[in-house]
């Protein structure tokens, strides 16, 4: 069964079922939307949305915290005269 077909079906079916099986369906739904990766960190990690918010958070509280920040203009000039291996 092609792929259309079965969404055909599945549409079809979740139209009908009863709201118990209607509330897991939509439990599978937000399991799968919540482990989807929505981002990489510079050093190839995946986050997922929950881990990518928790990340960002604790960038803010580091920078909060006092942790050194650079201007666009140092990053620049860091990546423009570094030297390449």
């Amino acid at each position: 069964m092609n792929i259309e077909a079965k969404r055909d079906e599945l549409i079809q079916w979740i139209l009908n079922v009863n709201e118990d099986i209607l509330s897991k369906v939509s439990a599978i739904k937000e399991k799968t939307v919540s482990d989807e990766i929505v981002a990489y960190s510079t050093k190839g990690e995946s986050f997922t949305k929950k881990q990518y918010v928790k990340h960002i958070n604790d960038i803010r509280e580091s920078v909060k915290n006092g942790a050194k920040t650079y201007t666009t203009e140092e990053v620049r000039e860091y990546v423009l005269n570094s030297k390449r291996v």
